[in-house]
């Protein structure tokens, strides 16, 4: 109602975590037929797949003597990496091992290339689809693609230019973020 009343148009949409041999990108898409048989099952799927990954991950972090929240957090629609770093982060019983660990508080983009990603000690595979499958299942449900954020996996996560410039030529997005505010809540 408030979006109405300011002559916002809302249009249904959807933000799909895609991944590839590139790394983890977030792919949006804008105007979909949001009741789409083929996209509602992919993401209930995905969705899915991203509770077991809670319960793996945090397993995983349990051997390093993080305690994660996983009441709390299996609350979350689509649990991500960040939501579990921001977790042992906040989680003051954590603190004596991340300051062994780490030497400080790490923020949770450390935290998760440090411990999360692909190559690290608590790395989980995550059932996924790449950005290109993202972007063809928002075009079958008749909506725009448009790629999120490519500055932060330039200058947050280190993928070089040229990952971005194929990603941008695989996906054939609609469009691309490019206002992007990143807030770090440990600072």
């Amino acid at each position: 109602e408030y979006a109405k009343s300011k002559g916002v148009l809302l249009v249904p949409g959807v933000e799909i975590s895609a991944h590839d041999h590139r790394g983890g990108f977030h792919v949006l898409g804008y105007n979909i037929d949001y009741t789409n048989e083929k996209l509602v099952n992919e993401l209930q799927r995905l969705r899915d797949n991203r509770k077991d990954y809670l319960f793996e991950v945090a397993e995983k972090l349990k051997e390093f003597g993080f305690i994660v929240d996983v009441e709390k957090l299996s609350q979350v629609e689509s649990v991500a990496k960040g939501n579990i770093a921001e977790d042992i982060i906040a989680n003051p019983v954590n603190r004596e091992n991340l300051l062994q660990m780490f030497g400080t508080i790490p923020n949770k983009a450390v935290f998760i290339t440090t411990m999360m990603n692909k190559g690290c000690p608590a790395y989980i595979k995550k059932a996924s689809i790449t950005p290109k499958e993202a972007a063809e299942l928002i075009r079958a449900a008749g909506g725009k693609v448009v790629l999120a954020h490519p500055i932060v996996y330039v200058y947050d996560k280190g993928t070089p230019e040229e990952d971005i410039i194929s990603l941008i030529d695989d996906m054939k997005p609609d469009g691309l973020e490019t206002n992007y505010i990143h807030f770090d809540k440990t600072q």
